[in-house]
């Protein structure tokens, strides 16, 4: 369970949708993680540290009873680069839903060209110092319309 000790440091992000990212540093962790909240919900706690980490412990704490893990998605449209999403769901269908929308927007799909998800799995289950390979995670879907 994390509570506010366990948050070093906090900030925020304006999101695309309206909403926002508090990103809270736990523990000896190097990168923060991503905790979005409505604006509604951020404007009862922006400019009050403490009450931001509250939210971030609460909102964190909330996920980690409701089975929700985050997946490391690497993917993109037909001939442009990938990129790479960390997207918090319940379930691989759900992060790949998730990136698809993403990936559309980012890369200005055409609604015609083959979109690749070449990875995607949950970060728990990523091994340290592990070089993956296309056959650790060839899992490559082709999304036609």
């Amino acid at each position: 369970m994390i509570t506010v000790k366990n948050i070093n440091s906090i900030g925020w992000l304006n999101c695309a949708d309206g909403s926002i990212n508090l990103t809270p540093c736990i523990d000896d962790c190097g990168m923060a993680k991503f905790v979005n909240i409505s604006r509604d919900e951020f404007e009862k706690v922006r400019g009050d540290k403490m009450l931001m980490k509250q939210k971030a412990a609460e909102v964190l704490n909330q996920k980690t009873h409701s089975n929700i893990e985050t997946f490391v998605v690497v993917g993109r449209v037909s001939d442009e680069d990938d990129i790479m999403l960390f997207i918090d769901a319940v379930k691989r269908e759900n992060a790949i839903e998730e990136f698809l929308k993403s990936v559309k927007y980012e890369q200005h799909w055409d609604g015609n060209s083959d979109i690749y998800i070449e990875f995607c799995i949950p970060l728990s289950k990523h091994l340290k110092n592990h070089v993956y390979t296309n056959n650790d995670t060839n899992e490559t879907c082709c999304i036609e319309n």
